[in-house]
């Protein structure tokens, strides 16, 4: 046999040197973001600490390792550097703050020593730690640092945020080092002469941790698995040091030595389960040399002796005032319920505070899981709090669910002010889920049970929720009225969450009359709300500015107020209002003729799952429209879901366009009665109530359709252009706004041949398929001869729109690999390679994997590249 201790250092000194050469860098000002990533076993913190422990001694070097908790702690890596720098750094932690804490830590990186700041396990990290790593990593550039990341690709998803931090971090200022198996070279090395290493290799695919303890496990025979290994050198220790190895493995990555022997390890025991090669004794901690091992050890063990150790943990631990987080997963682990409500309730109000959202919805949920252990007071706050958690995180459905609990509480406890702000709540709930009657009804009663009591906060809430519903149908007198009666009574009762609330439905019902006064109202609101620390009204009144802009066509200002509102709801971590404003970016984008770049942004959110509601339906529309316009197979079914989920919405923001688009989708099939039916019931609401670009928008297809005489009243300036006749001017007022589907349309709506000509021109460019067939046609009959025939598929930038993840799945589906091979190898989770693959299907239209790789295959384009974001078609 070989070496039986750890692995030698083999295939990674240029791993090695390269991190050698960073800090060589960094020494001279060109900090860096180094990711080290690979699956468990393949040697990342081997690879680190010996990097580490080469560095001279005028290096400081920060570790901070995130643990396999049940929740994880908020900002759990950054509490353990905090109490290697002290200080400033350690208060600032203490606050919870993790914008804070992210200024705090670039801070250090920028002191004038050379540092190396390691933070290991990161697809284990909570989302303030995360929130950190986003702030310090864009921040590198000019240091005299190095900012460590280690992961695992195994264990994180395709959608996990830390490849969004990752992502984020400009390319010049990022290395990856991602780590793979060894050679068989490297294993015989290894081994040993006298090892099978055919067998061996076969087993353990050269990862570095498996070998050694394949070998180490001393057997005439290559065990199967992980557990084999660690339980056969376990047997050959006494019953004291398998107590300690017992002890050990119920302790998510390290236990402390004083833990340890407090739960009876003897010194000797510890020294023997060291020397075993086992376990590593480190900074008075103890812990498995692998984290397989440990998880190996510990699912060896009966699940009433898991539970006997957890239990002996938890007292332990309580008794010495451990973290909140700790205590939750002990609690769990033992099955101890109530402890489990108790830590569990405190640990999630202390991560909302640090917004770690994510990890405050599984706390509270977890704190629910047995309510009796509450009294109804306390359980009703905590719905409450896990609401305000989910919805914030836009996780609709747990939110609505949680707020229905809390408000029948707070009916039996008959306390009025709570259940009107319950009712609130959760007509708030119910509008961004799509159900507005729901919404309608909850305002309604919130109002007439309130007006009941006198003036009061809660009342404020009320008017300014009713004022808001208003707004969103676009009665923007009424809802100005009540949005200031909302104002004055907030004013009264110094409610200032209430008064910026009523103000931002005051400026977004403003802005449709008077764009700049409006603007300025909600630029103010959202300014003061962020030094009131109110997330969600700083995140309502940016993203109301850009939506706003958007729907009224100001193409040019809405770049600008997306990009602020996104950023402002991504610094707060405001999930819901992130994901809001991404479809406010995809419809720019459809509308700017940028489809590849809008679909992307769709493919996006349906990977990400977390679309519902209004959301949902306002991104379908924009897959719905791209499909319809290129000719798509599904393009009609898709048009319909979105009708399907905007009509419940009833409002003309959400209705309007999804009822044009059923209007085009009839006039390019040259259905009159069908224009009238996809118009019949919105337009004349739009006529009533909407502004002028709701008002053309449908007016337009109905002219086309022959349904219309005349210039509606209140219409738009190119819409009324194309109904006057004037095509010419539509098309320069078309060009001057940015949308070239529309100018073309405008063109091609000219009674003679050259312009229609120049439309049909701009149609090929963008892909538009089915609207270029039917210009075709009329040139045809139009009398023109050698009419263009378009672009052949193969000639366009990419084909089918794939984007860059698209892409690679075709290949991969072209190289006969399932789903979960192809999710195993992108390291994504097997529902988003199937919705990969569902898009991969649609956009080549074709019904199977195997017509789509021989499409690939005919077309090219399994090695293709994919078109820019932002480029047409």
């Amino acid at each position: 046999m070989g070496n039986v201790g750890a692995a030698p250092f083999l295939e990674r000194e240029n791993a090695l040197g390269t991190l050698r050469d960073i800090i060589i860098g960094a020494r001279e000002g060109s900090g860096r973001v180094v990711v080290v990533s690979g699956e468990a076993g393949i040697g990342k913190t081997t690879l680190v600490r010996r990097f580490t422990e080469g560095l001279s001694g005028d290096v400081r070097v920060l570790w901070g390792a995130c643990d396999d908790l049940t929740v994880p702690e908020p900002l759990g890596p950054l509490r353990e550097i905090a109490g290697q720098v002290g200080g400033g750094f350690a208060q600032v932690v203490e606050g919870h703050e993790s914008r804070e804490v992210g200024r705090a830590l670039r801070a250090e990186l920028a002191r004038d020593m050379p540092c190396v700041c390691v933070i290991e396990d990161c697809h284990w990290a909570d989302e303030a730690t995360l929130d950190v790593l986003a702030y310090a990593a864009r921040r590198t550039r000019g240091l005299p640092s190095v900012l460590l990341v280690t992961f695992r690709d195994d264990e994180l998803s395709g959608t996990h945020r830390l490849r969004q931090v990752i992502g984020s971090v400009p390319p010049d200022d990022l290395i990856r080092l991602p780590l793979a198996p060894l050679s068989r070279a490297a294993v015989g090395e290894i081994a040993g002469a006298d090892a099978d290493l055919e067998a061996l290799y076969a087993i353990t695919a050269g990862n570095p941790f498996l070998v050694t303890e394949t070998l180490a496990a001393g057997t005439d025979r290559v065990p199967p698995t992980v557990r084999d290994t660690v339980l056969a050198r376990a047997a050959r220790l006494s019953a004291a040091a398998r107590g300690v190895l017992e002890v050990v493995s119920v302790v998510p990555t390290r236990a402390e030595l004083w833990l340890v022997q407090a739960h009876s390890g003897t010194a000797a025991a510890i020294d023997e389960c060291e020397r075993s090669g086992l376990l590593v004794v480190e900074e008075r901690t103890l812990r498995y040399r692998h984290e397989l091992a440990r998880r190996a050890y510990r699912e060896s063990l009966s699940a009433l002796r898991r539970i006997e150790l957890n239990r002996k943990v938890l007292r332990i631990l309580e008794d010495s005032g451990q973290e909140l987080a700790r205590l939750v997963h002990h609690a769990e682990a033992a099955q101890d319920h109530d402890a489990l409500t108790r830590y569990a309730l405190v640990a999630a109000r202390r991560a909302a505070e640090t917004r770690s959202h994510r990890e405050a919805v599984a706390l509270f949920t977890r704190a629910l899981r047995h309510p009796d252990r509450l009294d109804p007071a306390d359980r009703a706050a905590a719905y409450e709090a896990l609401s305000d958690a989910a919805g914030t995180n836009n996780q609709l459905g747990p939110a609505v669910e949680a707020r229905q609990s809390a408000l029948a509480l707070r009916r039996e406890l008959g306390d009025p002010q709570k259940v009107g702000v319950n009712l609130i709540r959760l007509s708030r709930l119910h509008w961004w889920a799509g159900r507005r009657r729901a919404a309608e009804e909850s305002a309604a009663e919130a109002v007439t049970l309130l007006e009941g009591h006198g003036p009061s906060r809660e009342l404020a809430m009320a008017y300014g929720n009713r004022a808001a519903l208003l707004m969103l149908v676009q009665h923007n007198r009424e809802a100005i009225a009540v949005g200031e009666r909302a104002m004055a009574l907030a004013r009264e009762v110094g409610d200032t969450e209430t008064l910026l609330h009523a103000q931002t439905t005051v400026g977004s019902a403003r802005m449709f009359d008077d764009p700049d006064g409006g603007r300025e109202l909600l630029r103010q609101v959202g300014e003061q709300a962020l030094a009131a620390h109110l997330d969600e009204a700083v995140c309502r009144a940016f993203h109301n500015i850009a939506a706003t802009d958007v729907d009224h066509c100001r193409l040019d200002r809405a770049e600008t107020e997306i990009e602020h509102a996104l950023t402002v709801a991504r610094r707060l971590e405001h999930r819901r209002f992130e994901v809001e404003t991404l479809g406010v970016r995809a419809v720019r984008d459809l509308m700017m003729g940028r489809w590849q770049s809008a679909v992307a942004i769709v493919d996006d959110l349906f990977a990400l799952h977390e679309l519902s509601g209004v959301t949902h339906g306002q991104v379908l529309r924009v897959l719905a429209t791209v499909e319809l316009r290129r000719g798509g197979r599904q393009a009609h079914a898709l048009v319909e879901e979105a009708w399907r989920l905007a009509r419940p919405a009833e409002e003309l923001q959400w209705t309007r366009p999804t009822a044009a688009l059923r209007a085009e989708a009839a006039w390019l099939s040259g259905d009159v009665d069908g224009v009238h039916e996809a118009t019949r019931e919105i337009y004349p609401i739009a006529l009533e109530y909407g502004h002028p670009w709701e008002v053309g928008d449908l007016a337009l297809w109905r002219w086309r359709s022959g349904l219309l005489d005349g210039v509606p009243a209140n219409c738009a300036e190119p819409h009324t252009l194309a109904i006057d006749g004037d095509w010419e001017g539509a098309a320069r007022a078309w060009e001057r706004i940015g949308m070239p589907y529309e100018r073309a349309l405008a063109l091609c709506d000219a009674p003679e041949p050259e312009p229609v000509l120049a439309g049909l021109g701009l149609l090929d460019e963008l892909g538009a398929v089915a609207p270029a067939r039917v210009v075709r046609r009329k040139l045809h009959a139009l009398g023109v001869r050698g009419v263009p025939r378009g672009p052949r598929p193969a000639t366009r930038a990419h084909p089918a729109g794939l984007s860059t993840r698209q892409a690679e799945v075709l290949t991969l589906i072209t190289g006969g690999l399932s789903n979960a091979e192809i999710a195993k190898a992108m390291f994504l989770t097997p529902k988003t390679v199937e919705h990969h693959v569902s898009a991969i299907l649609r956009k080549l239209r074709v019904d199977s994997r195997a017509e789509a790789a021989e499409a690939a295959r005919t077309l090219g384009l399994a090695t293709a590249q994919p078109g820019g974001a932002g480029s047409p078609g």
